[in-house]
């Protein structure tokens, strides 16, 4: 992820492959906040969050099952907790 990153803008990935579980290097991706959400009928909906404040320079990653990723650097100027959609704008 820290290849992908552009200074400290926010970054959404949609993943596309077949495996159940992607595994995400976060090394030198701190403090972020990951965003995660699924494609369902009622749109792009929040399914849960994850902080990386791994202020090291070890090595991190992160398995999870959900393709569609927000990377947001913290602070951020909302409460996660309040997080239901995000709306894409191409």
């Amino acid at each position: 992820m820290h290849e992908l990153k552009e200074g400290n803008l926010p970054l959404f990935i949609e993943l596309e492959h077949q495996q159940v579980n992607t595994l995400l290097e976060l090394t030198k991706m701190y403090p972020y906040v990951l965003l995660y959400f699924n494609q369902e009928d009622d749109g792009i909906l929040f399914k849960g969050a994850a902080f990386n404040c791994n202020e090291s320079e070890m090595q991190f990653s992160i398995t999870t099952q959900y393709k569609k990723i927000l990377l947001l650097p913290l602070p951020i100027s909302f409460k996660v907790n309040e997080v239901t959609h995000i709306n894409l704008i191409v």
